[in-house]
């Protein structure tokens, strides 16, 4: 398990597509200042969709508890479901993406836009 730590993170700006009603996925690696992968063992995440920062409406939701998002070591995996996606009625969405360490500290690890691409 990994120990509580202050870790000094800024947020990366990802700007990601989705296509509705197809299956996909994205990872990237958590780095610290000098490049080296940071152990993110025992956090959870979570991912907010939302039409625009500070707005109540939820689009979607994203987590390590409905398995939509996965924590292996210094990566974060990201999964959008075809059934989810299918149902998206928006063109994009801002979001961002929090890890929660054992000790309840939460670090905004990236955030960004969700571009959606409707069936034909």
């Amino acid at each position: 398990m990994a120990s509580t730590q202050n870790l000094l993170i800024r947020p990366v700006e990802i700007n990601t597509p989705v296509d509705n009603a197809t299956d996909q996925s994205y990872q990237f690696e958590v780095r610290d200042a000098e490049g080296g992968e940071v152990d993110l063992r025992g956090y959870t995440a979570v991912m907010q969709l939302r039409p625009y920062p500070k707005s109540k409406k939820i689009y979607d939701e994203l987590t390590t508890e409905n398995g939509r998002l996965a924590i292996k070591g210094s990566t974060v995996y990201i999964t959008f479901p075809a059934g989810v996606s299918a149902g998206y009625k928006f063109d994009t969405a801002v979001y961002d993406l929090v890890i929660v360490s054992l000790g309840g500290l939460k670090y905004r690890i990236a955030q960004g836009v969700i571009r959606t691409t409707p069936q034909v």
